[in-house]
């Protein structure tokens, strides 16, 4: 039995306590160097990376290495659908140079892969998928009491490295706000504000909240933190307004994208 549920850079599963007995599986493989591989191509350019799987345990690992598309959004929403869907899916430019490797115990293993950017003219921007990294399961042990109720579950840790290509140059970020919301939620009060990549490239902005009392004077300034965009993706970043005064306040929201990428929304509070 096994269930996933993501986190930023790898998706991991919980060993669920469903019966008297359970027996947890677990390989121990990291990946070495960064979960998002991102490189400046043409078309009809060719280029190749390498992925870095470490064993960490002590004995021999099989691990499984596929390709996916990659959307998330500001609902909380991560969908790792087949490969080459999306518009801006590189993932049928990619090939990998494995789809399963043995690791013995405490080495590592290289994967390679490939990228061939279509020679045409009209790409522009970035163009991304996803090559999950999975150790498989060891085979289910057996238990010579059949009376007693059994389950079988795999804690199992599967990567998520990110392959992104840049074509042409750079530019063509654009952002647009949606969604603001005033909310309560574990005791604090919460602005949250949905933003989504309009442009073609992807950005990484650092989102920042500055709050101006009714007579215009600054009151205070947030980080709302950074995240990672892609063309038609969203995200949702919230802002502590806890322990503020009641009253009226004009808030001005920025995200910084760098390269002159600067975007902003005004809007109206009372607390």
């Amino acid at each position: 039995m096994r269930t996933y549920r993501f986190l930023p850079g790898l998706i991991v599963s919980a060993c669920l306590a469903a019966a008297l007995y359970c027996a947890e599986v677990q390989a121990g493989i990291t990946i070495e160097g960064p979960l998002t591989h991102e490189k400046q191509a043409q078309p009809g350019e060719t280029y190749a990376g390498t992925i870095k799987i470490r064993n960490t345990d002590t004995t021999a690992v099989e691990v499984k290495v596929y390709q996916t598309d990659y959307m998330f959004s500001a609902d909380g929403r991560n969908d790792f659908g087949s490969p080459g869907q999306l518009p801006r899916s590189n993932a049928t430019w990619t090939r990998l140079g494995q789809e399963q490797i043995a690791i013995p115990g405490g080495s590592v293993a290289n994967v390679h892969y490939e990228v061939k950017a279509p020679n045409d003219a009209k790409l522009s921007g970035s163009y991304w998928s996803v090559v999950m990294v999975e150790p498989l399961a060891a085979k289910e042990q057996s238990h010579s009491d059949p009376k007693k109720a059994t389950v079988q579950i795999s804690q199992v840790v599967r990567y998520a490295i990110q392959l992104v290509t840049d074509i042409g140059e750079p530019g063509g970020k654009n952002l647009a706000f949606s969604h603001q919301q005033l909310l309560q939620k574990d005791g604090k009060r919460l602005l949250t504000v949905d933003a989504e990549s309009t442009g073609e490239q992807w950005m990484s902005p650092q989102f920042s909240l500055e709050l101006h009392d009714a007579s215009g004077r600054p009151v205070k300034k947030l980080d709302g933190g950074k995240k990672r965009l892609y063309p038609g993706t969203s995200v949702r970043f919230e802002f502590d307004l806890t322990g503020l005064p009641a009253g009226k306040y004009h808030a001005l929201i920025t995200a910084d994208g760098g390269d002159d990428a600067l975007f902003g929304s005004e809007l109206d509070l009372m607390l």
